[in-house]
């Protein structure tokens, strides 16, 4: 699914690809993580409506072995953090190139 829409944002000059799976493949690559996903739908919501405070999340998420998520799906604050570095590089990217080009 990746690649396809990595293709097609590559077709289109206004649009930009942020490829967050390589970056958290790359990441994970480099730590000992768990492949934990709940797959009970009362527990994954009780995690996502009770944990709010991102102490408790990742609290949890180690708990679990995990290094981005909570339960597989939901970000933990070390996953949150890549995914707004990720979009603020690419933000700062499009305005250097909208500003280059307006000059």
């Amino acid at each position: 699914m990746n690649d396809i829409i990595q293709s097609i944002t590559h077709k289109h000059t206004d649009v930009s690809f942020v490829d967050l799976q390589s970056v958290f493949t790359d990441h994970l690559s480099k730590v000992n993580s768990s492949d934990y996903i709940n797959t009970k739908v009362l527990r994954v919501m009780k995690d996502v409506l009770f944990y709010k405070k991102s102490s408790r999340i990742d609290s949890l998420s180690k708990n679990r072995g995990l290094h981005l998520t909570l339960d597989g799906i939901h970000l933990n604050s070390a996953g949150a953090q890549i995914v707004a570095d990720m979009y603020a590089s690419e933000i700062n990217r499009v305005n250097y190139k909208n500003q280059n080009v307006i000059h």
